[in-house]
C-alpha cells in the first residue's frame, strides 16, 4: 500500500480518537503519527515547513469534523 493511503486509513482508522482531541481542526500524519496541527490548512503547511518537513508528497492533511458526517449522493 502507498504510503499516503497508509496515513488517510489511519485516520479513518482512528477518527474517534482524533476527534476528542482535535475536534475541528486540520492535521498533518505521516508514518501513524501526528505531525502538526491547525485551525486551517495554510496554518498546517507553516507548521511542516517550521518541522522541516520538505518532502510533504505522502503526508496526509484532514479536517477531523466534530461531528461524523454522512455525505448522500
Amino acid at each position: 500500500m502507498v504510503q499516503s493511503a497508509r496515513n488517510k486509513l489511519f485516520i479513518l482508522e482512528n477518527i474517534n480518537e482524533l476527534r476528542m482531541q482535535y475536534a475541528d481542526k486540520y492535521i498533518a500524519v505521516n508514518d501513524g503519527k501526528i505531525l502538526t496541527e491547525g485551525n486551517t490548512p495554510d496554518e498546517v503547511f507553516r507548521n511542516l515547513k517550521k518541522l522541516k518537513i520538505s518532502d510533504i508528497s505522502t503526508v496526509a492533511i484532514e479536517l477531523i469534523p466534530k461531528e461524523f458526517l454522512i455525505w448522500l449522493l
